[in-house]
């Protein structure tokens, strides 16, 4: 899933937050949006001018990336024109796409028009090279083609996750004694689809490695989001083996909501 990641004072971050979650709704995007790391040490604030933190997006859509540094262009080009405000901090942008390009971008807080035009310039390329066709899996423009090559895709997917694991909690009662355990169950696929963004399940990190590729396929094509929880490694002792897996949720998205009641769509009666 592609993540961009903004640095910049946390007042900016706060007001980015509510307009790209705003936007999100007005133009019914699917991302999910954090801040966090709060710089504590006094020196590197000094540096900065202001106190920074961070803003995260998850998102399953290149023209969120687009919306949420727009957005934050205005900011810092509004905060220009008001007096008493400090523009010496640097913002930082980085994205991260699913098909593993990164892109670093640092801006003054003054934010020059050159700075813009290198930062938009630069986040064209990146979503050039997000969507172009390097593979052969060209899936746009839904049809009767279109759905064979899908099935293909999540033929491919269900031969390499062949061990997602969703976490169980119990409660027992035993001799006037409560007893809770968890553990954790093996899921089909489909299963882990239908929970989407609802519940963590777990996939195996050799096997996450295996299907990078079809994930950003997913993406690119709306089908579906594969959005990582964390990057914390659960260890699961599988077969007399300690296996390490990391969290996910999926995100539904438009092609996938139009394709599952396609009666071509191989997974057609599983999601009647």
């Amino acid at each position: 899933m592609t993540c961009i990641e903004i640095t910049a004072p946390k007042e900016d971050l706060e007001e980015l937050r509510l307009l790209s979650e705003q936007a999100f709704r007005d133009a019914k995007n699917q991302a999910r949006i954090k801040i966090y790391h709060v710089v504590q040490d006094s020196q590197e604030a000094t540096n900065w001018g202001l106190s920074p933190a961070t803003l995260q997006v998850f998102c399953s859509s290149v023209s969120t990336i687009v919306m949420v540094v727009n957005l934050f262009i205005t900011i810092q080009e509004k905060k220009k024109k008001l007096p008493d405000v400090d523009l010496d901090s640097q913002r930082r942008i980085k994205i991260n796409t699913s098909n593993g390009r990164e892109l670093n971008l640092t801006m003054s807080g003054g934010i020059t028009e050159e700075e813009i035009e290198s930062c938009q310039n630069s986040i064209r390329d990146l979503i050039d090279d997000f969507l172009s066709i390097k593979d052969g899996q060209n899936l746009r423009n839904l049809g009767t083609s279109e759905i064979a090559k899908i099935n293909s895709l999540f033929k491919d997917l269900e031969d390499r996750l062949l061990d997602i694991r969703i976490l169980s909690s119990f409660v027992q009662k035993t001799n006037n004694k409560t007893i809770c355990s968890s553990v954790f169950e093996k899921i089909s696929l489909i299963e882990a689809i239908k929970i989407s963004a609802k519940e963590t399940f777990y996939l195996r990190v050799d096997d996450v490695r295996q299907c990078d590729h079809i994930f950003y396929v997913l993406e690119r094509e709306d089908i579906l989001g594969f959005y990582k929880d964390s990057t914390d490694i659960r260890i699961i002792p599988v077969e007399n083996e300690f296996i390490g897996f990391v969290g996910f949720t999926i995100d539904m998205l438009p092609l996938f909501i139009k394709i599952k009641d396609n009666e071509n769509f191989y997974l057609f009666d599983q999601f009647r």
